[in-house]
């Protein structure tokens, strides 16, 4: 699969700045081919799952468009996986494959009166 994450202008790798205990809003969009099974796309900041979307069969390569609001207390990235189920044959000869893609981190500057 594809993934496309952004936060206003900012992609992975990239730093974004934000108040202490914010709500922010990430642009996600993943492509695939129809064939290949995505069930889930999940939202971690820092090491925390905090967000889980299920993924529904689809007959267009857009898996999932969607402006997505989140909670990000206290973090300082943001990383995006997609992840499914099923074999990735013919594109890849191996068992145990499966679709699955991640994104760097998005890096969270805090910034506002109560940063440190």
């Amino acid at each position: 699969p594809m993934l496309f994450v952004s936060v206003g202008a900012k992609g992975p790798g990239e730093s974004v700045g934000v108040s202490r205990d914010a709500m922010i809003d990430l642009d996600i969009r993943v492509e695939a081919p129809p064939s290949m099974a995505l069930d889930t796309l999940e939202i971690f900041a820092g090491t925390a799952c905090i967000r889980t979307i299920p993924l529904r069969p689809r007959a267009h390569v857009v898996a999932f468009d969607e402006r997505v609001r989140v909670f990000v207390a206290n973090a300082r990235t943001l990383v995006v996986r997609v992840r499914g189920h099923g074999t990735l044959a013919p594109l890849v000869d191996r068992r145990g494959a499966f679709p699955m893609a991640f994104t760097s981190p998005i890096h969270l500057e805090t910034w506002g009166e109560n940063a440190d």
